[in-house]
């Protein structure tokens, strides 16, 4: 008998090594497709600030395929942050102005980009040394373990820097603090601050791809070992997102886009103001010297305080020729409140000629309806992807909507007329048009005439619409300015003063053009622009005229903000 080649025989080490590779290679067979079952099925996680989450929202949105969880913790997870421009590690999204941001009754506007540097630096101390006040400068910047920190951005910095864990917080020490500057994504300022233009550009104003200071916004993917890496499916995860970033992004893509709002007090087109412009011919006169701001502003809004139209019988003052829409569209308004108490000074007839003459020039006008349901709807409109809710009402009743005969002023269910001004009214119209819009405007007619201070019923309707939900409050009636009050993340201006007006009396000259800029987000900025009327015209106050004017209403704003006194609305 022959006996094999003990070669042609597994020895039993041999057949048992055999058994182990097999078992390893299922084994990491089964960890394979376990990684790529989860990489595809799970959700991934991306911490960031609040500032940041607006991205986020936006690259879901985009994509519209892939669902993704944001957080604000810690942990193994992809997490948004800035860094210079330039090479490091995670997947670029775009870039954002970096924001000098000032205290906002701060009156240095401006600076240039040294000058930036310089105080960054600790060798301008003090805001005398760029224009301004005399007090120290106080840097404030946001810094923490996953976030850049100055010396990225600047090559040397104020061992005085405050550095905060997170731009809420800069914001909030800014907005606090009259020596303070800060440096915020424009995603978290908010009105309560004011950012600069550095080098002549405003990063909210004007056009933003001049600005001098960006940084790169990135997602940076978790640090993991190899082995964890793979078994949990963070190589497909990892793929998924870089096709959904290329496909919702380009790295050198600007990613801030804001919708701005021009927006005035009363204006009357009867009285001196029709006879000057009869006078002069044009039909345009009133608004000829400011036009150019509105028609810049995405929403134009101002109070029209009398019917435009050429029936009805008097009931009270004013009325202004069905033609003198001209000069409403010529300066770009887009937008117009009716909730007045002069809107039926010709009765209804004239009131519903004044809304059908605004349609037809395609302006959107709030505040009246045939019937109250119709004068409390909230008027929406969308720009570059952000809702905007208007909604707009007027105080009525005894000594302050005046008739020669009876006359009913508030719409009823079965009547039309303006709405009225009510608690009630405030809590439930705003709440529905928050669930309708991304931001919610109210226009109120209210408060005392010829008084620079709001009354308590102002303060408590106004407040009770930002604690509603209103981003601003826009007040007019007063002919006179009035302050403003911040308030959360919103913002009160309870009376522009005049805007078109023939009143003689100085105060009732002066006026403001509220500028805002916002997003989906809410009310990023807040500006004004001073204004006097001459021979009823409204023009921009410049020189010792405008600083006049700005220091008044800074010094009401002062008073409104120290007052903490507690006032009632019942209506």
């Amino acid at each position: 008998m022959t006996v094999p080649p003990a070669r042609c025989r597994a020895q039993p080490g041999v057949r048992r090594k055999r058994t182990y590779n097999i078992i390893g290679l299922f084994f990491l067979i089964i960890l394979f497709l376990y990684g790529f079952f989860l990489g595809v099925s799970s959700t991934p996680v991306v911490t960031g600030e609040p500032a940041e989450e607006v991205f986020w929202r936006e690259f879901q949105e985009r994509t519209a395929k892939k669902s993704w969880i944001w957080a604000t913790g810690e942990g193994k997870k992809f997490h948004l942050t800035y860094r210079p421009w330039g090479e490091g590690p995670g997947y670029i999204l775009g870039k954002v102005p970096l924001v000098a941001a000032v205290h906002f009754w701060n009156p240095v506007s401006g600076l240039t980009r040294g000058e930036l540097t310089a105080i960054i630096a600790g060798e301008i101390t003090n805001w005398r040394q760029v224009g301004g006040e005399d007090r120290p400068v106080t840097v404030y910047y946001y810094s923490g373990e996953r976030y850049p920190y100055l010396p990225e951005f600047f090559s040397k910095v104020s061992p005085g820097a405050v550095l905060l864990p997170s731009q809420a917080e800069v914001a909030a020490h800014v907005a606090a603090d009259p020596s303070g500057i800060g440096l915020l994504a424009p995603q978290a300022a908010g009105p309560a601050v004011k950012a600069l233009a550095l080098d002549g550009v405003n990063p909210f104003w004007d056009p933003v791809e001049d600005y001098p200071l960006t940084a790169a916004v990135v997602l940076v993917p978790p640090a993991e070992e190899p082995f964890s890496y793979w078994a949990g499916g963070g190589f497909l995860r990892d793929y998924r997102l870089r096709l959904g970033i290329k496909k919702a992004f380009t790295p050198g893509q600007l990613l801030l886009e804001t919708v701005t709002l021009a927006a005035a007090g009363d204006i009357l087109l009867d009285r001196a103001v029709a006879r000057t412009m009869k006078q002069v011919g044009d039909n345009r006169y009133p608004l000829l010297r400011t036009a150019a701001v509105f028609r810049r502003a995405d929403l134009a809004f101002a109070n029209l305080e009398c019917p435009l139209s050429d029936r009805g019988k008097q009931i009270n003052m004013f009325r202004g020729r069905p033609e003198y829409v001209e000069a409403l569209t010529y300066a770009g308004f887009n937008l117009i409140s009716l909730a007045n108490n002069h809107i039926l000074d010709y009765g209804v007839v004239a009131m519903l000629d004044t809304m059908e003459h605004l349609s037809a020039a395609g302006i959107v006008h709030a505040g009246v309806g045939e019937n109250i349901f119709e004068a409390r709807r909230p008027r929406i409109l969308e720009i570059k992807g952000v809702k905007v809710a208007f909604l707009a009402y007027t105080e009525v009743g005894e000594g302050f909507t005046y008739t020669r005969v009876p006359h009913q002023w508030a719409a009823t269910p079965e009547l039309p007329g303006a709405a009225p001004v009510r608690a009630d009214f405030l809590r439930q119209d705003i709440k529905t048009a928050r669930g309708e819009a991304d931001l919610v405007i109210v226009s109120m007619h209210w408060g005392k005439e010829y008084d620079h201070r709001p009354t308590d019923f102002q303060k408590a309707l106004g407040r009770i619409a930002m604690d509603a939900g209103a981003d601003l409050v826009i007040g007019h009636h007063p002919h006179v300015i009035q302050g403003i009050e911040f308030r959360g993340r919103g913002v009160i201006a309870y009376s522009l003063g005049n805007f078109v007006f023939d009143q003689e009396i100085y105060n009732r000259r002066q006026g403001l053009i509220l500028e805002a800029a916002f997003d989906r987000g809410g009310l990023r900025q807040l500006a004004f622009k001073p204004t006097l009327i001459r021979r009823c015209q409204p023009q921009v106050a410049t020189g010792e005229t405008g600083r006049e004017i700005i220091s008044l209403l800074a010094r009401l704003s002062a008073e409104l903000a120290g007052s903490g006194q507690k006032s009632g609305a019942k209506r």
